[in-house]
């Protein structure tokens, strides 16, 4: 039981890392910046006089602005809780160190490292990308 909850906090861990990665190469737009861009795109596509153009924009921006701080209260969150997933990770290996022989340590200390190898070796593979299935 305590290794399925072990190996079940890696790959969230291992998630939430690869998630970080994909979201870092994306340029964040400011929230004035994006409630202009949908404002025009709703004047083009709507024929949205003046005064209903003012009240859009500062409906939008305050959307945009709302969803700003909901991300970074997220990322924030986020954060915590991968400190806290360390920290319980810490905790676990500390345990098995007490229960654990030093053979035995040492033989899973082997298999994560080899599990962790095989897992970043599939990375990236999939339907419709390099080295995956089509």
């Amino acid at each position: 039981m305590k290794k399925l909850l072990f190996v079940i906090a890696l790959m969230t861990f291992t998630v939430f890392a690869a998630d970080a990665q994909q979201r870092k190469g994306r340029k964040e737009m400011s929230p004035d910046k994006m409630a202009e861009r949908i404002t025009d795109k709703m004047t083009e596509e709507l024929d949205l006089d003046e005064a209903q153009q003012k009240e859009v924009y500062e409906l939008n921006l305050k959307s945009s602005e709302e969803r700003m701080e909901a991300r970074e209260k997220a990322k924030e969150e986020q954060e915590a809780n991968r400190e806290q997933m360390k920290a319980d990770q810490e905790a676990q290996e500390k345990a098995l160190q007490e229960i654990l022989t030093p053979e035995q340590l040492e033989k899973w200390k082997e298999y994560q490292k080899e599990s962790m190898d095989n897992r970043r070796g599939r990375r990236g593979r999939g339907p419709g990308r390099p080295g995956g299935e089509k």
